[in-house]
C-alpha cells in the first residue's frame, strides 16, 4: 500500500514540474491594489508581469447590477507599462462613477466585471484581459491633483518618476542586471 501513495505522490510531482510554468506564465497582468470611493471615483493599480512592455488602451469597470461604469481611455497610443513595473490607472469622478450615480456609502461592498484592453509592444497584437472585482467602497474621492482628469497615470515602480504630462517625451531608464 505504502508503493501505490509514492507513485501517486511521484506522478503529481512529474506533472507540477512539467506543467508549473504553464500556470506562472497565465498571470501575466494582476491587479494588485483597487479602490473605488464613497464621493465618487475609482482607481486600480495594474502589474505587467506579461515579460513584454504593453500599451494600456482602456480600463474598465462595470459593476454587477449595471450602475456603477467606471472607464479610464488612454491617448491612441496607449499608457506604456513596462514589463516588471505597476501603474495605478485612474478614473474621474464623472458619468456613471460619479458620487450620484454610485450611490454608495463608506464599506459597502461592490462586486463587477473589469476589463483591461492593451497592446502587446513586440507583437503589436492588442488583448482584452478580463476579470472579476469585489471591493469594499472607501472613505473620500480620488487625490486632488488627478481627480480633474484620467489623463496620465501614476508609475509605482518606487524609483521612476510620474509620467510627464506636458507631451514632451523623457528618456526611458534601462533596469541594470546585478
Amino acid at each position: 500500500m505504502l508503493i501505490k501513495n509514492k507513485k501517486k505522490g511521484q506522478a503529481a510531482m512529474e506533472f507540477l514540474m512539467t506543467y508549473g510554468w504553464a500556470i506562472l506564465v497565465v498571470l501575466g497582468l494582476v491587479c494588485s491594489a483597487h479602490q473605488i470611493f464613497s464621493e465618487g471615483g475609482m482607481q486600480i493599480q495594474i502589474n505587467n508581469g506579461l515579460g513584454n512592455d504593453i500599451a494600456v488602451k482602456e480600463v474598465s469597470f462595470t459593476s454587477d447590477t449595471g450602475a456603477i461604469g467606471c472607464k479610464y481611455t488612454a491617448t491612441s497610443t496607449g499608457d506604456t507599462v513596462p514589463a516588471g513595473v505597476s501603474k495605478t490607472f485612474k478614473m474621474a469622478a464623472s458619468g456613471n462613477c460619479s458620487k450620484a450615480k454610485l450611490n454608495v456609502y463608506k464599506g459597502a461592498r461592490i462586486k463587477g466585471s473589469l476589463n483591461i484592453r492593451y497592446l502587446d509592444m513586440q507583437t503589436q497584437f492588442e488583448h482584452n484581459q478580463p476579470g472579476s472585482l469585489l471591493t469594499d467602497v472607501e472613505e473620500g474621492s480620488l487625490p486632488a491633483e488627478t481627480a480633474a482628469a484620467s489623463a496620465a497615470p501614476e508609475d509605482t515602480t518606487g524609483g521612476t518618476p510620474p509620467a510627464d504630462t506636458s507631451g514632451e517625451s523623457a528618456p526611458s531608464e534601462e533596469p541594470v542586471a546585478p
